[in-house]
């Protein structure tokens, strides 16, 4: 019943507010962990979810470090303004690529932009975050 408290195993309560046929929602009223995703160079040339988790089947990624995922973004240090252009011959610095369906991305789209990023050399400082068409989608 919705409102009701679930109890579950290590003692953690909570309350169930969406009942589905297959499926209980429930808010925990515990002791808990913010929401955070590990961060480290070694993410760089790999490809992962949205929660950090390694898609690319080169196995685990180790990292010592977390962040909040709700934080304030790096801010932009102090400069000189930009009194000449810098040609680079990057057309984008952070992109995002849509491909396929907005639902999720077939592996091989996923796997073909990174074979062309791998070609050009531009794996070695990317990180690229997928949400593969199996996946849940709150991914």
């Amino acid at each position: 019943m919705v409102g009701e408290l679930v109890e579950f195993e290590e003692g953690t309560i909570g309350i169930a507010l969406n009942l589905g046929s297959n499926n209980v929602g429930v808010v925990l009223m515990g002791d808990g962990k913010t929401a955070q995703i590990p961060v480290s160079e070694a993410y760089l040339g790999r490809v992962i979810n949205a929660l950090a988790k390694p898609i690319d089947s080169r196995g685990e990624i180790s990292a010592f470090e977390s962040r909040l995922i709700e934080s304030p973004a790096p801010g932009i240090i102090s400069r000189r303004s930009v009194y000449e252009p810098l040609q680079i011959k990057l057309i984008a610095i952070d992109s995002m690529i849509p491909l396929g369906r907005a639902i999720g991305q077939k592996a091989s789209s996923v796997a073909q932009v990174v074979t062309t990023f791998q070609e050009r050399g531009a794996m070695e400082y990317t990180i690229v975050v997928a949400k593969m068409a199996d996946s849940p989608a709150t991914l």
